[in-house]
């Protein structure tokens, strides 16, 4: 079993991004798309889950799917933005390890970055 972590951080105001609905999604090849984990950032911008991939391989990809528009749109309804979630996606090579992807987050723009064990 892995752990996804991931720390929100909205650039708009400074605060944490809590409410940020989550999805973790396990890609197929040929067939349906596996949800492994969903959830919300907790007041503090953070969501974890552990995830029991199913079948995988070396080729298995991964996405974290986060629906930050709706987060937005609960703070300012009048916004008019186009960029209506984010989709990271990713590999896990070690199926066992923690795996932390902290992001700032904006209504129509992000940065996301990788932090390795112990970095």
């Amino acid at each position: 079993m892995a752990t996804l972590t991931t720390h929100l951080l909205s650039s708009v105001d400074g605060q944490h991004a809590a409410g940020v609905a989550i999805a973790v999604v396990q890609r197929s090849l040929g067939s349906a798309d596996i949800v492994l984990a969903s959830g919300e950032s907790d007041r503090g911008g953070r969501f974890q889950a552990d995830i029991t991939p199913v079948n995988p391989t070396d080729a298995t990809r991964y996405e974290c799917v986060l629906q930050t528009a709706r987060y937005f749109a609960k703070i300012n309804p009048a916004r008019d933005d186009v960029l209506e979630e984010i989709v990271i996606r990713f590999a896990m090579p070690d199926t066992t390890a923690r795996y932390h992807m902290p992001l700032m987050i904006a209504p129509n723009n992000y940065s996301v970055w990788w932090s390795p064990p112990g970095g």
